[in-house]
């Protein structure tokens, strides 16, 4: 295989599972009406595909879904990789067709302060890797209220996944921590 050859095959196998997403959500909104934001994650080549935004309306018209059904995730850790302005291009792109926007595994690896007021997001996640270094101390702690303090001086919600006690739950809902998954 080529280089080209495997960009095209994740390009379309990307596309494949957002139109599996986009049909789901049709069926469930035939079902249940009113369905939460469903999160999807491109990898990176398929972000940087300038064509991305019409392939994603397309499938999307065709399933009868919206932008608010729709939240498009990017890691942290894609930030961390040379050329991640274009990234950022490809996010403010998505961001003037009206869909919305959030890094996921935040803290996880080198957090990216400066995309945070780059970025056209409206939520970070946190993982259970960084909930369960940072929870055992008191700086550790300090951290964690730290860094939901922070995504709420953004505006952004701030989400805890892995959360896997009654404890943290209570000392994340004390934090101000606007949604936990995985909850005990």
């Amino acid at each position: 295989f080529s280089i080209i050859s495997i960009i095209c095959i994740i390009i379309k196998f990307d596309m494949y599972i957002f139109e599996l997403i986009c049909r789901e959500i049709q069926q469930i909104k035939r079902e249940i009406k009113k369905i939460p934001r469903v999160s999807v994650v491109f990898s990176r080549i398929t972000l940087l595909n300038p064509e991305l935004p019409d392939n994603m309306l397309d499938i999307m018209d065709r399933y009868e879904v919206t932008v608010n059904d729709i939240e498009i995730s990017v890691e942290e850790s894609i930030f961390g990789i040379r050329g991640n302005e274009r990234i950022v291009e490809a996010m403010n792109i998505l961001d003037s067709k009206g869909f919305c926007m959030s890094v996921t595994k935040f803290g996880k690896d080198f957090s990216c302060l400066k995309y945070l007021k780059a970025l056209p997001i409206e939520s970070i996640r946190f993982d259970s890797k960084f909930l369960d270094d940072n929870y055992n101390d008191i700086k550790g702690r300090r951290t964690i209220k730290t860094f939901i303090r922070m995504g709420k001086e953004y505006n952004l919600l701030v989400i805890g996944y892995g959360v896997d006690s009654k404890e943290k739950i209570k000392f994340l809902d004390g934090c101000g921590c606007n949604a936990m998954s995985d909850a005990y």
